[in-house]
């Protein structure tokens, strides 16, 4: 899949990240719960993940959505087809039964003792009958968008199995319970990420009970929507916002080659293969019926890894150190399991001859994969609950970054930077901030004002070199704002 996601990025011009991302969750999706890790002998985990990648507009977000998720829409419909003998068959005994419930029900009451009991075993028979027999609701293996109770609903009617994919930001505003007075309901995504049986009952609202559920969830939101997610405290208490692997890639804005090369249509079609031979090894059978759940075994390579990566982690979570305000994130350790799973069903050569166990070059990309979520999730969680003068901070020494600036005015800054800072004051408070981290210091002033007056001069600034290793050896190669390409800088503050 690594050559799908190079020339998808390429082609739309995108960041890698987000097709990269986005594969995972539609292998994900493809296997279904079909299969768990086994790391030890108490310590088995399902292999559905949730993935968020926020990008600002423009960055391809619907392209790439709509490339990875082609292959399911066509076997859903191959599906339709294949199995429309069987859902025509259990609709018409699922109306029958449903007409003999109801006509027994009627004459119960007015038989006599004897024959009443023998009409109760037949209604109790088919009670029984009807309750196991599977939905006749075509296939469906993912939604847009669905309320958590409407989330409940579509998941009984597949058996569990479902997926949430979407490049909006709609299934998160239902998480954070923007269209339910503000009160989010989120057992049934907790719920469905581990596998635990999802019971749900309410007085006002349709229950549901499903036994071994399996969500998948991919998004690709804007990165105030993720921060929004991010800032709830029922969602983060909760445990929601951990079972999350979040990326926030670097855009291509400003690079991007306005003429690149079109996909090779044999890189689409082996992509579409891998994806359409996984939804066939774990599609219903011609009773309508689950597979039964497969075994990985990850206690020889998978297993080391994740003891590696708690054993390097854990002391990091204390209080006061680097990562313990991502200690809810970082306390999910079945993820690099999860992911191995994903990569080994992905890559292998053979589906009908899968290996069971899981190899430890795959073990060691998932370790890779894990640590780049988890750079993300640390720079994400310090977005949460930013303030907008923290926010200014880091978009200026982005702008600092991308331009290599050794000095700098106040004014270069808000000429470079009028989308962000609507005036001059808004960008005391972010430059305020980078000084006292160090990033940046108050150069002494070169000259007095003129005799004239006029404007006061743009106070100046100078960048710590450390920012820009390669120019530490020759400080002078380093630009200044003034002689910086496309900065919109002043010359003579």
């Amino acid at each position: 899949m690594s050559d799908w996601v190079r020339d998808v990025a390429e082609a739309l011009q995108c960041p890698p990240d987000l097709p990269a991302v986005f594969s995972l969750a539609v292998v994900s999706c493809a296997i279904g719960g079909t299969f768990e890790v086994r790391l030890n002998e108490t310590w088995t985990t399902p292999t559905q993940i949730f993935v968020c990648v926020a990008l600002e507009s423009g960055e391809s977000k619907t392209p790439v959505y709509q490339l990875a998720t082609r292959s399911i829409h066509s076997f859903e419909k191959s599906e339709a087809i294949r199995l429309q003998g069987s859902l025509a068959e259990v609709a018409t005994q699922r109306r029958y039964l449903e007409k003999r419930l109801g006509a027994l029900e009627a004459k119960a009451g007015k038989l006599d003792d004897e024959k009443a009991a023998e009409t109760l075993e037949e209604l109790t028979r088919l009670r029984l009958e009807l309750e196991n027999l599977p939905s006749a609701v075509s296939p469906k293996l993912y939604v847009d968008d669905a309320t958590p109770e409407a989330l409940v609903r579509a998941m009984g009617f597949q058996q569990g199995r479902l997926a949430i994919l979407s490049d909006e930001g709609g299934p998160l505003d239902h998480m954070a319970g923007r269209y339910s007075d503000r009160v989010p309901h989120i057992e049934v995504y907790l719920q469905a990420y581990s596998g635990s049986s999802i019971r749900v009952e309410r007085v006002t609202r349709e229950g549901g009970c499903i036994d071994d559920p399996a969500l998948t969830i991919g998004v690709t939101v804007q990165p105030s929507v993720l921060q929004e997610l991010g800032e709830s405290r029922r969602l983060r208490s909760r445990g929601l916002v951990a079972r999350f692997l979040m990326a926030v890639p670097v855009m291509r804005v400003g690079t991007r080659d306005p003429d690149p090369d079109a996909i090779p249509v044999q890189t689409l079609e082996r992509f579409d293969e891998r994806v359409t031979a996984l939804l066939n090894l774990t599609r219903l059978n011609e009773n309508l019926q689950r597979p039964p759940k497969r075994v990985l075994l990850g206690d020889e390579h998978v297993r080391p890894i994740v003891v590696q990566a708690k054993t390097w982690i854990e002391p990091l979570l204390a209080d006061g150190e680097q990562y313990a305000h991502l200690r809810d994130w970082c306390n999910k350790w079945d993820r690099i399991a999860r992911l191995a799973a994903i990569l080994h069903l992905a890559e292998s050569e053979d589906l009908h001859r899968l290996p069971q166990q899981i190899n430890a070059a795959t073990a060691d990309r998932a370790r890779l994969i894990y640590e780049y979520f988890l750079a993300h999730a640390l720079g994400t969680y310090d977005l949460f609950g930013a303030d907008p003068e923290q926010a200014g901070a880091r978009h200026v020494l982005a702008w600092l970054k991308r331009r290599e600036l050794r000095e700098f005015s106040a004014r270069d800054v808000f000429n470079g930077n009028r989308g962000q800072f609507r005036r001059m004051e808004h960008l005391q408070g972010p430059l305020r901030i980078l000084e006292e981290y160090g990033w940046i210091r108050q150069a002494p002033p070169t000259s007095a004002p003129g005799p004239n007056g006029g404007r006061p001069r743009s106070p100046r600034y100078e960048v710590h070199p450390a920012q820009y290793p390669q120019n530490m050896q020759n400080p002078s190669s380093a630009p200044s704002a003034s002689s910086a390409e496309g900065s919109g800088g002043e010359k003579n503050s």
